[in-house]
């Protein structure tokens, strides 16, 4: 898949510093994240992938936390960073490590500006090379070591073919005259912050249907929600994992206040009730004397 291009596993400063001073001499490489929000409460970038024409690098930040050297790369607007659905990637290094990028150059942006049918990075580079990547890893836990080189090879897989694709895109685009408006799209990326800090005090109103729930039930799910979030942080574990949303709705709902009327509003012996039912009874009653007012 990947021909002779070297696989260089960055996880040492020694390699980091040869890593920067490699892609300082670039004019274009193509740039991927894994992280592990599907598996952690607070989620990290895990792993960077890099490519430039002639070598893949998968940098490891878990093992060199101060990616500094990098810094002079990403912010360099010589050199084009090529990234696919950039908007995640980007805030997400900027909040690890406080990259800033210039010269971005966004592959699903310039797929969709195109009007092409499937702009997924597997779909194009399919089109393309008739190469099926393996998304196989796709919700691995990226904070997991060791690292396989099953996990390398999906993860080189990222960044490998970008900088070819960007140069089949640009043209496409610069034929149609829509290069000026990807440029556009992507300057807006690139000044794009991670803005949303964890346990903010409404997000409870995010569980669907909580817009349709009277006070009650309203501060029942505040409390839910709030007992939720401190588990699974304890947990280090996605919220999600620890309970869905949608029993934390069924509980603003049915607001039960006994182990009996908690049980029936569930299959029976469920799970979750017998593990958390006296946390979850204690949460509705916190909820429901809270004396916050509700958000308006």
């Amino acid at each position: 898949m990947f021909g002779s291009t070297p696989l260089i596993l960055v996880e040492t400063p020694e390699a980091l510093a040869a890593c920067a001073e490699a892609l300082a001499k670039a004019t274009c490489i193509g740039v991927d994240t894994e992280s592990d929000s599907f598996h952690h409460y607070r989620e990290k970038v895990c792993l960077i992938q890099i490519s430039d024409l002639h070598t893949d690098y998968v940098v490891d930040p878990l093992s060199v936390p101060d990616l500094s050297p990098l810094a002079p790369v990403f912010a360099n607007p010589a050199i084009i960073k090529v990234f696919h659905g950039a908007d995640f990637d980007v805030v997400s290094m900027k909040r690890d490590h406080g990259f800033a990028f210039h010269g971005i150059f966004d592959t699903m942006i310039s797929a969709q500006f195109l009007g092409l049918p499937h702009v997924g990075l597997a779909d194009l580079v399919h089109h393309w090379w008739s190469v099926t990547l393996d998304k196989k890893w796709q919700r691995h836990d990226w904070a997991a070591r060791p690292l396989l080189d099953e996990h390398l090879d999906y993860a080189r897989g990222d960044s490998h073919w970008l900088p070819a694709l960007r140069d089949l895109l640009s043209r496409r685009l610069a034929a149609v005259g829509r290069l000026e408006h990807v440029a556009e799209e992507c300057a807006v990326i690139e000044r794009r912050e991670w803005v949303r800090p964890r346990n903010q005090p409404d997000d409870f109103l995010r569980v669907k249907g909580s817009k349709q729930l009277g006070p009650d039930s309203l501060r029942v799910l505040r409390g839910v929600y709030q007992w939720r979030n401190r588990e699974a942080e304890a947990q280090d574990r996605p919220g999600f994992k620890v309970l869905p949303e949608e029993i934390l709705y069924e509980l603003a709902v049915q607001i039960p206040r006994s182990p009996e009327a908690l049980a029936s509003c569930f299959r029976r012996n469920a799970p979750f009730v017998r593990r958390y039912g006296a946390e979850l009874l204690d949460a509705i009653e916190a909820g429901l004397a809270d004396p916050e007012p509700l958000p308006s």
